[in-house]
């Protein structure tokens, strides 16, 4: 899957929204079955519960590319950049420095 599609996935399964005083994401339990079970965060403040949104976007994006989750995702998209597409590609930037590293 491409980078674009990935991400126009991504965003179309996770979602906030408010409940109460705060806000809630529901993003997908299982990446191999997006339209399937869900799981809910509950964050108190809307800036806290964007911020978890642009990061869970862009985790699944990166799932969807075909990355496996150990471990060096979650230091990947640790890149200090706030919108999910600079995000995403300082991870894979980061991901293709380790793997010639490696190599």
């Amino acid at each position: 899957m491409t980078k674009t599609e990935a991400l126009k996935t991504a965003k179309a399964h996770v979602r906030m929204y408010r409940a109460g005083s705060g806000w809630v994401l529901v993003t997908p339990y299982n990446v191999n079955d997006l339209d399937g079970t869900v799981q809910e965060s509950h964050q108190m403040d809307y800036w806290l519960a964007r911020s978890q949104r642009t990061w869970s976007v862009c985790w699944l994006a990166m799932r969807l590319m075909g990355y496996r989750d150990d471990g060096n995702i979650y230091w990947a998209l640790d890149n200090r950049h706030t919108t999910m597409n600079e995000m995403l590609d300082g991870a894979l930037d980061k991901l293709s420095m380790l793997a010639k590293v490696a190599a």
